[in-house]
C-alpha cells in the first residue's frame, strides 16, 4: 500500500448533533483557511510533508436517497436523518401514498407509550410533530416536509395515532 504524505493538519469542532451540510461548511471554511495559511510555504517549497500516522481512512461515496428502516435502533435512524438532513434529499419514508422526508428527530422518553411496532405512529404532539416507534425506543419527528403537501384535513386523515411509516 501507498503512504500517503500530509503538508498540513488542522481539526475543528464537531457539534454532537451535527447534520451532514453544517458538516460540509464546515470542513469548507477550515479547509480554505488551511490553504491561505500554508498556500505561500507549498509556493516557496518551505513546507515538509511528513508520513501520516497509522492507516489512513476513505469512506465510501453514499447512496444519495435513503429509504428509512424503522426496524432499526432510534440512534442508528437519528444518525441516518443528521446525514441525509437539508439541503440534501433527505431520508424519508411512506405513509399511505405520501412521502414524508425527516430533517430531523430527537428520542423521545415517554414510559407511557405501548410501542406497537416499528414505522407506527404512537403519538400526535403540537404543531404537526409526532412520535414514532423504533426497535428500542421513539423518535419525535420534530421537522419534515410532505409530499403532495397536506393541508391540516388530509394532515389529520394521514398523520395519526396507529398510522404506520413503511
Amino acid at each position: 500500500f501507498a503512504i500517503c504524505h500530509m503538508t498540513y493538519m488542522t481539526t475543528f469542532p464537531m457539534e454532537k448533533n451535527e447534520i451532514g451540510a453544517s458538516l460540509y461548511r464546515k470542513t469548507m471554511k477550515y479547509g480554505v483557511e488551511m490553504i491561505k495559511d500554508s498556500f505561500q510555504k507549498i509556493l516557496d517549497e518551505n513546507i515538509n510533508p511528513i508520513a501520516q500516522q497509522g492507516i489512513g481512512s476513505y469512506y465510501n461515496k453514499i447512496n444519495p436517497y435513503h429509504h428509512l428502516d424503522w426496524h432499526q435502533p432510534h440512534e442508528v435512524i437519528e444518525r441516518i436523518i443528521r446525514v441525509y438532513a437539508r439541503p440534501y434529499f433527505p431520508a424519508y419514508s411512506f405513509i399511505y401514498n405520501t412521502l414524508v422526508s425527516i430533517n430531523k428527530v430527537s428520542f423521545y422518553n415517554d414510559t407511557s407509550i405501548c410501542m406497537q411496532g416499528a414505522g407506527r405512529i404512537e403519538k400526535i404532539l403540537p404543531n404537526n410533530k409526532f412520535v414514532v416507534s423504533c426497535t428500542d425506543g421513539c423518535l419525535k419527528i420534530e421537522d419534515y416536509e410532505t409530499l403532495p403537501i397536506l393541508s391540516q384535513q388530509q394532515f389529520r386523515l394521514n398523520i395519526h395515532k396507529g398510522a404506520k411509516l413503511l
